[in-house]
């Protein structure tokens, strides 16, 4: 059975939907909607300044990686 994604506004499973994701406030929601129903938010995105939404790179540091980083680090020390 294939599930037939429908505009949250009208309902109308005819038509075709594009979802979307809007944040607000610190709080994001996502949207499925035709068209019509998505003409404000396109009209905005138009006008809109587009933000820089990438995730930050983050390195995942293992153990093996923590260890050789903390032998690194003694070495670097002067002897007291």
């Amino acid at each position: 059975m294939k599930i037939k994604n429908v505009c949250d506004v009208c309902k109308n499973k005819r038509r075709k939907v594009k979802i979307y994701r809007v944040g607000f406030d610190g709080a994001t929601v996502g949207v499925e909607l035709c068209s019509e129903h998505a003409a404000p938010l396109e009209q905005m995105l138009k006008i809109g300044e587009r933000l820089n939404t990438t995730t930050p790179k983050v390195k995942v540091w293992s153990l093996e990686d923590i260890e050789a980083e903390k032998r690194r680090q003694k070495r670097k020390q002067p002897p007291a």
